[in-house]
């Protein structure tokens, strides 16, 4: 098409009018042209350039757009790569959409503060295929990224976290990984209400030590309703800290 050749000439008027004709047009190709004409400009045309893959780009320009996002020179382009990031997720919407950020969770040139961004995005697209990798991380990353992750995972909008987060429990040794970790579990817990199994409340039991994340446990045990709640509750039934709650739970559980 004569204009993706064109949209690349020293013309900045000529290059800001072809770039919305190629959108509008829905020109073959639109996308690579865009991603080229914003590596290639500075100021007011890349950030037309990025607004404008805000409509056309796919999951697979994700990469790219996350180093528009972190490394553009202006605060106005960072935002526009960030929206078209948005707009690829909630337009691909299915497992695995967002592989292209969890792969920049494993790059050495971004800070934590880079990556804290990433994250957010993540936990925005939904897409339980990143699960995984932010659960790795939580377990395994010896920075502050551990604790992002373990926030992320807590405010996870479906089940799928519930048994990447069991599965680290024994590993939640040292604060401040621990008390994040207990506080990330009991919101998934109760956001999965009677769909959590005593299983995973028995993982929880391992974990707390102070009267108020004890408390906190029992509370959210007490309020799911699930079935066998009490033989979990019996584990603290002789803690002076708990165990009138505890006991009550027992009782109803009869």
């Amino acid at each position: 098409d004569g204009i993706v050749e064109e949209i690349y000439g020293p013309n900045e008027l000529i290059r800001s009018v072809l770039i919305d004709t190629l959108v509008a047009r829905g020109t073959p190709g639109a996308t690579s042209a865009l991603i080229r004409v914003a590596r290639q400009s500075t100021g007011v045309i890349q950030t037309q350039a990025l607004n404008a893959l805000t409509q056309v780009a796919s999951v697979d320009a994700i990469p790219v757009l996350v180093d528009f996002m972190l490394t553009a020179p202006n605060t106005e382009s960072g935002a526009a790569a960030r929206q078209a990031i948005l707009a690829a997720l909630q337009r691909g919407q299915g497992f695995g959409n967002a592989a292209g950020l969890t792969a920049a969770l494993d790059r050495k040139d971004l800070s934590i503060t880079a990556k804290t961004e990433v994250v957010n995005l993540i936990l925005l697209s939904k897409d339980d295929g990143a699960v995984p990798a932010l659960a790795s991380i939580a377990e395994k990353d010896k920075s502050g990224l551990s604790l992002v992750c373990i926030n992320a995972l807590g405010d996870w909008p479906s089940n799928a976290a519930l048994q990447p987060m069991v599965s680290m429990a024994k590993s939640m040794k040292q604060d401040p990984q621990r008390s994040a970790w207990i506080q990330s579990y009991l919101k998934l817990l109760a956001r999965a209400g009677s769909n959590a199994s005593e299983t995973d409340y028995e993982a929880l039991a391992g974990v707390v030590k102070s009267a108020d994340e004890k408390r906190a446990l029992l509370q959210t045990l007490q309020d799911s309703g699930i079935a066998g709640g009490g033989v979990v509750a019996a584990k603290f039934t002789e803690d002076p800290d708990v165990a009138e709650l505890a006991r009550e739970i027992v009782g109803n559980d009869e």
